[in-house]
């Protein structure tokens, strides 16, 4: 294929490459898994550890068809966990282990991973406060939305939901409620 090719000579790109081809795909997602199980088995033995940025981020686009298509958490987070292995440093993981733990319910830890992304500030800065002040609100930790709301209104101050969010929250008003009304606005 192209992309083994690209992989093994050019390097710098690859994922896109795959990603493209993925994308565009007729078949059926059960073929489409089946050849990224085949790239990915392909471009095991000659992955770098610890500076393969383009292998992890082969991995990070399997886990997230499996979180986006399949809807099976567990086996993206099994995926998304073994990256680190390849590339400590690929923010979007932290994106997609967040949101699989959401997807399981698991707020607590999705809030861990929010707070990672607010540090790293991915996929923006304002982007990463909102994702925090939603998982926050959603893990019932109330305080530590509050001060998200809070930084995020000095940068942002013109945001009426983030604004009406801060306000509930210090007035304690149905703040049960914030998170349906996060999402409402999302």
């Amino acid at each position: 294929s192209v992309g083994i090719r690209v992989f093994k000579t050019y390097y710098e790109w690859t994922t896109s490459v795959f990603e493209h081809a993925w994308s565009i795909s007729p078949e059926d997602p059960a073929t489409i898994e089946k050849r990224m199980d085949n790239v990915i088995d392909q471009l095991r033995p000659i992955a770098q550890p610890g500076i393969d940025i383009e292998y992890g981020s082969i991995l990070a686009e399997k886990a997230r068809f499996l979180m986006r298509v399949k809807k099976d958490y567990n086996a993206s987070l099994g995926i998304l966990t073994s990256i680190a292995y390849y590339h400590p440093d690929i923010s979007i993981v932290d994106l997609y282990i967040m949101e699989n733990y959401f997807m399981l319910g698991e707020m607590e830890k999705s809030y861990e991973y929010a707070l990672r992304l607010i540090a790293s500030e991915y996929p923006s800065e304002r982007k990463s406060l909102r994702i925090g002040i939603h998982v926050a609100l959603e893990a019932d930790l109330y305080d530590n939305a509050y001060q998200h709301t809070y930084d995020f209104l000095q940068k942002w101050p013109d945001d009426q939901l983030v604004r009406e969010v801060q306000i509930r929250l210090s007035n304690n008003d149905r703040v049960g409620e914030l998170k349906f009304l996060f999402l409402r606005n999302e």
